[in-house]
């Protein structure tokens, strides 16, 4: 039963649960991350309005990559801009400073014109009238004073797809190695986590990256093969494999689930996790997913039960944490994608610790009550240990063994010889 219910957990948590709201969440994601790819600006107000309900715009590192979006799409559909404007009336002020920069950033007439008649009842009075005094010069000329602007041309190449902000977020790039100069030092080493992220995400940023290589001055050229590296082997049909355990003061030494577990994967298709041998309950586990099909198999007795995922998408997610309890975004962090987690999300990097004697970075994200650390060793950049932490819980997982780039053996995804299996379904 314990192994069945690890399953169930384990398998069928989806990135979104399938329901209204969270497809609604599924195509605001996509809207907001691949606009430039298909353009849909009668999307806007529903978008508005999902983002509201989520309280995006009362985050502050929100501004910045909003502002550029929406504001690149508001210059090319004034006619719409009317509308667009009207929905944030509902809004409170903190969450209109978005509407005022993408106004801004605009930098049409029509927008010029609602940003006057914001401030005559906006709290924001004189950020408005400094705005109106300081003439926009355009993404493509703005100084890279600190990582939100960063953040800002990533927003305005989601909304368009123009590769000049790529190539102002890769001018940078040589800021991640100076020394003395910690403003430079974070902005570089913000420039090679996104376009790390980013070229993972969208295959124009990858290509372009590719193309204008060897055009690049040694300091840029060095930064961005490992760039190209890394996202190569990320995109590259390896298996990951992991050895680890979890950890938790109601976790007793030498128990069984203090004992370490094995997993196997490659991409979102194939899956193996084993658990260590249960002697007293005569139990040893192996769960074995080849989508859509997939095993229960108790080694002890060579019997198993077969489920078929008859679900439109069959993706098998192996999640770091996967209590139902947890918020859904966080479920969506998995074994082998760690780093892309805490990329995508920004996390911030908050020092260095030593951890069995292993240098680690410290990287953290907060998602609604918990706060998320990622332990990322410094000799090989993969990650050593995961924790997750609010008031009065705490929860860590170690890797004892974290090994990327494993040449594939597609027969650790066959049901082992001699295996009695049972149709569930």
């Amino acid at each position: 039963m314990r192994l069945l219910k690890y399953f169930l957990a384990f398998f069928f948590t989806l990135l979104f649960s399938i329901n209204v709201s969270a497809l609604t969440e599924n195509k605001l994601n996509n809207w907001l991350t691949y606009y430039y790819k298909s353009p849909n600006p009668d999307l806007m107000i529903e978008a508005l309005d999902s983002m509201h309900s989520a309280g995006y715009f009362k985050k502050d590192n929100a501004v910045a990559p909003m502002s550029s979006f929406l504001g690149s799409i508001f210059k090319k559909n004034d006619e719409k801009l009317k509308y667009w404007v009207n929905s944030f009336t509902k809004y409170e002020d903190k969450e209109k400073l978005v509407l005022i920069y993408a106004l801004w950033f605009a930098d049409t007439n029509k927008s010029k014109t609602y940003l006057k008649e914001l401030k005559t009842t906006s709290p924001y009075e004189q950020k408005i009238e400094k705005l109106l005094q300081t003439p926009f010069k355009g993404l493509e000329n703005i100084e890279i004073t600190s990582p939100a602007i960063l953040d800002m041309l990533w927003g305005g190449f989601f909304a368009t797809g123009n590769t000049v902000y790529v190539d102002r977020i890769i001018s940078v790039l040589p800021w991640a190695n100076v020394k003395g100069d910690i403003p430079k030092l974070l902005i570089g080493g913000s420039a090679r986590w996104s376009l790390t992220s980013n070229a993972l995400q969208h295959d124009k940023v990858y290509i372009h990256c590719k193309s204008i290589l060897d055009e690049q001055p040694e300091t840029i050229k060095n930064e961005l093969e490992n760039i190209l590296q890394q996202v190569y082997s990320e995109k590259s049909p390896k298996m990951f494999f992991a050895e680890y355990q979890y950890i938790h003061p109601d976790i007793k030494e030498g128990s069984f689930e203090a004992t370490s577990r094995k997993l196997w994967r490659v991409g979102y298709k194939y899956l193996r996790l084993e658990e260590a041998p249960d002697p007293e309950q005569k139990i040893h586990g192996l769960i074995i997913s080849n989508a859509p099909d997939s095993y229960i198999i108790n080694k002890y007795t060579k019997s198993g039960k077969h489920i078929v995922d008859r679900a439109e998408n069959t993706d098998v997610h192996a999640g770091v944490f996967q209590s139902s309890d947890l918020p859904n975004e966080i479920r969506e962090l998995e074994m082998g994608y760690e780093n892309s987690f805490f990329l995508k999300r920004q996390a911030t990097k908050i020092g260095i610790t030593t951890i069995d004697s292993v240098e680690c970075e410290m990287y953290q994200v907060t998602i609604k009550e918990y706060e998320l650390t990622l332990y990322k060793r410094k000799d090989d950049g993969n990650p050593l240990q995961l924790g997750i932490k609010k008031e009065n819980f705490e929860y860590k997982l170690k890797y004892l063994k974290y090994e990327k780039s494993v040449t594939p053996d597609f027969t650790l995804f066959e049901v082992p010889v001699g295996t009695t299996m049972i149709d569930v379904n």
